[in-house]
């Protein structure tokens, strides 16, 4: 059989494509994409004739559109998935799962959801228990609360490197066996690992000195620009500005960041609403539809009171 996987570029989304390459092996065609909309449109232009069935992993799709424009396509799809924005999608298909916790009351992720369906009904025996903890210990920030590195690490390496790279180096590791915190990274890794650390914190320090706050009748943010780890520096601008919302605008990628730590805001219905994006309640994101100076005046259609650069 032939499989297409359509999943999100981030680490969560690249181990549900090294889970269907241990599956699969060449028999799984995988495309990544930034948002629930560019999957929509994905799989509205793709021919998926002659494949047998799709998986869309850790990212939803806009049902309604893709019903409109490629009705045919809907019937082949299995979506896993763990966004909150993505549990109206459940009523649509018996195929679509959408978990945002686990039975333990723990936060889930996309690749610790498309594993389980791979040991229960696909017969998937290797032994990917340790990887995919790592993976869901960094997609739901719970790694922060720990003492252990490594989750952030192995988002660090995933960035460090190109996707194909990262996801053919960790599809073989885990082909060799059980993979450990003693030997999930190999020494020129970890070397990588520590020189972009340093990188990093010089970034951080960086953006911090170049944080636009605005306020709005509703909310403050800290806006940075350009390509930063918005995981690390998007609670940084939070704690140290004390605004609501961390947003980081990049051009490049074409791609908008959000990060909160407060616990009354949803930050992914509010740029699944807006933006066409989604994402978790305190972590999120979306493709960037306005010009970043449209996006400063009027933040997320809120009316700015004042902007002033926090460095």
């Amino acid at each position: 059989m032939n499989y297409k996987l359509y999943t999100h570029n981030d680490l969560d989304g690249v181990g549900c494509a090294i889970l269907a390459k241990l599956a699969w092996g060449d028999g799984v065609e995988v495309r990544y994409c930034n948002s629930p909309d560019e999957v929509t449109n994905r799989l509205i232009k793709d021919d998926n004739a002659h494949k047998d069935l799709v998986y869309v992993t850790d990212c939803s799709f806009n049902y309604e559109k893709l019903r409109n424009s490629n009705h045919r396509v809907i019937g082949k799809i299995r979506l896993f998935d763990h966004h909150a924005t993505a549990l109206s999608l459940v009523q649509k298909s018996e195929y679509f799962k959408v978990e945002t916790h686990r039975e333990d009351g723990h936060p889930t992720c996309g690749t610790e959801i498309f594993y389980k369906f791979l040991q229960e009904r696909k017969g998937f025996t290797t032994n990917c228990d340790y990887f995919v903890e790592q993976v869901r210990l960094y997609d739901t920030w719970e790694w922060a609360e720990g003492t252990s590195n490594i989750p952030r690490y192995l988002s660090m390496l995933l960035y460090t490197n190109s996707i194909d790279k990262f996801c053919d180096t960790f599809t073989a590791k885990l082909l060799k066996g059980k993979l450990n915190d003693l030997n999930v990274f190999t020494d020129s890794e970890r070397a990588v690992l520590e020189y972009e650390e340093r990188r990093q914190n010089k970034e951080m320090e960086k953006a911090l000195k170049n944080t636009y706050i605005v306020n709005t009748n509703n909310y403050s943010y800290g806006i940075v620009f350009g390509s930063v780890d918005m995981s690390t520096v998007g609670n940084a601008i939070c704690n140290e500005y004390d605004v609501d919302v961390a947003m980081n605008i990049n051009p490049a990628t074409n791609i908008i960041g959000v990060r909160t730590t407060r616990n009354n805001l949803d930050l992914g219905k509010l740029m699944k609403d807006i933006y066409g994006g989604g994402g978790h309640p305190k972590a999120a994101g979306a493709p960037i539809t306005n010009l970043a100076e449209d996006i400063i005046r009027n933040v997320l259609h809120d009316k700015v009171s004042f902007i002033s650069k926090a460095g």
